[in-house]
């Protein structure tokens, strides 16, 4: 497994299970809003901080194929949740298996 992938395994993980504690207990307790600005929020900090942070203290460096895969994918991804967001009913349980499948 390349060292890569461990790390953002890793750092996901240790990341995103906060966020996700506090956005069941807001989703609750019927407060979705605040469930949805927490995952927004969070999902925004967590992807541009830490590579900011790294980029001034030593040179990052991108394998192509990330930019190739992994940036278009998470585009995409994005663009799929907005789209669920942007609907009157808002996300179902079936869109956010989707979503969490994805």
């Amino acid at each position: 497994m390349e060292q890569s992938f461990i790390a953002v395994v890793i750092i996901g993980l240790g990341s995103s299970l906060p966020e996700v504690s506090v956005s069941l207990a807001a989703a609750l307790k019927r407060r979705a809003h605040m469930s949805v600005g927490n995952l927004i929020g969070s999902n925004v900090f967590d992807t541009l901080v830490p590579i900011g942070v790294a980029a001034t203290i030593v040179d990052v460096e991108f394998d192509a194929a990330m930019l190739r895969f992994e940036l278009p994918f998470l585009f995409a991804l994005s663009i799929i949740v907005l789209a669920f967001f942007r609907r009157a009913r808002g996300i179902q349980r079936l869109e956010a298996a989707v979503i969490l499948a994805l």
